[in-house]
């Protein structure tokens, strides 16, 4: 069921796209210096987001924890009271 919410177009478009990379890591692999820095590129943004990934994976437990077990906190502002708030020039009696 989850192939046909894929289209064909968006897979061979995938398929391309990964097809121009492995090319780039086989030219890293053969020592170009460009294909070595695009491939070094991309690998650093993979793993940043697998280590973006992993700190998630560990802090939200905590925080769910936090949120389940803390005491439950009303969101107050601090501007609303029962009195109004003070006039720094008191309204004038409209003149008849």
């Amino acid at each position: 069921m989850l192939i046909p919410r894929f289209s064909l177009g968006w897979l061979f478009s995938a398929t391309t796209v990964l097809a121009v990379f492995f090319l780039v890591v086989t030219l890293a692999v053969e020592g170009r210096p460009w294909a070595v820095g695009v491939s070094v590129a991309f690998s650093s943004l993979v793993v940043i987001a697998l280590v973006h990934a992993l700190m998630f994976a560990l802090i939200w437990p905590i925080t769910e924890h936090r949120r389940r077990v803390g005491r439950v906190r009303q969101p107050a502002s601090p501007f609303t009271t029962e009195l109004p708030p003070p006039q720094i020039l008191p309204p004038d009696e409209p003149s008849s």
